[in-house]
């Protein structure tokens, strides 16, 4: 359901993207689970947005076309590929030839990093044992990957870590209001709300919108507040191939495809010419997969009803005396 208003955010994934995410910019990409701004990435690409440093706490296989060309100059995280499917074909090249800057660390690390980042804090204290190449290998940051203190409490020698504020995070959700209030439910592997409001600002894509009153009648499911949120994307089939609690399964068999097809470049070129430069957005990705693949086994991806228990809210009305 589309919104409209004086404070609705609500804008095409083209005007978000060319509005809000530029050249050099800090970008915070959530791991997904539920899925990942697959969409948004897409579109990244198609603008062609430049010498990126991307932060995050691990990335699957769905960010892997953000790899293509010169789109990330900087790459700060713990992992980029898929458990199922295995390490990003794109990101692997990239790294083989020494084309991007890298700073390494634990999916913890990262996490508490941005978490610091939302604090407001300019760095932050975190265990991490001393044998560990964590400490031992350092890349882009250099010197300034941590640093070691004694605790003027104990003594002991602790580990600190820089913060980050991204400049701009993209998070997929199953639901936002017009103003950014979004929700997600599910699996949440990635501290969610803690880190993405480390981010400056967050632009939310959202498999729907719905009205403000719904997000108010479920308030725990809420994952950033609407002060947060600079745009707010309708993105229906958003994470794919990702999963997407409620609305779609992960696309294993796709996924292997994409892997399969991204081994060399000229395979790459040919993927990236056909489903990311080839179609000018979801609605249309969406459509060419159809075409190749059928609607049955589009559908096929949709998961039958399986709902919680409701919950009660309302609390008595204070008697005024």
């Amino acid at each position: 359901m589309m919104q409209t208003g004086k404070q609705s955010k609500v804008m095409s994934m083209t005007e978000a993207i060319s509005k809000h995410v530029n050249d050099g910019d800090t970008l915070y990409l959530p791991w997904g689970n539920p899925g990942g701004p697959a969409a948004a990435i897409h579109e990244l690409v198609r603008q062609n947005k430049k010498d990126l440093t991307v932060v995050a706490m691990a990335l699957s296989g769905w960010v892997d076309p953000l790899f293509y060309g010169k789109h990330i100059k900087r790459l700060i995280t713990a992992w980029v590929g898929s458990e199922l499917v295995g390490l990003a074909q794109i990101f692997r090249r990239k790294v083989q030839n020494a084309e991007i800057e890298i700073e390494d660390y634990t999916n913890f690390h990262i996490g508490m990093m941005l978490w610091g980042g939302k604090a407001n804090v300019p760095f932050i204290p975190v265990p991490v044992d001393t044998g560990s190449d964590i400490l031992n290998k350092k890349g882009c940051l250099g010197d300034k990957k941590f640093s070691i203190v004694d605790c003027p409490f104990t003594g002991k020698q602790v580990v600190i870590m820089p913060t980050f504020q991204p400049d701009v995070g993209i998070i997929h959700v199953q639901r936002s209001d017009a103003q950014g209030n979004a929700q997600t439910w599910g699996t949440h592997v990635d501290f969610k709300s803690e880190v993405h409001l480390s981010c400056r600002k967050l632009i939310v894509t959202a498999e729907e919108i719905v009205d403000s009153d719904i997000i108010a009648h479920d308030p725990d499911r809420t994952i950033c507040p609407s002060f947060k949120v600079c745009a707010v994307v309708e993105a229906p089939w958003g994470a794919h191939p990702e999963g997407m609690y409620g609305h779609y399964d992960n696309d294993l068999a796709y996924r292997i495809y994409f892997e399969h097809s991204t081994y060399n470049d000229a395979d790459t070129k040919k993927w990236m010419d056909e489903w990311v430069y080839g179609v000018k957005d979801r609605q249309e990705y969406i459509a060419h997969y159809i075409e190749r693949f059928g609607y049955s086994k589009l559908m096929r991806l949709k998961p039958k009803p399986y709902y919680s228990a409701s919950v009660n809210y309302s609390r008595p009305v204070a008697e005024v005396f």
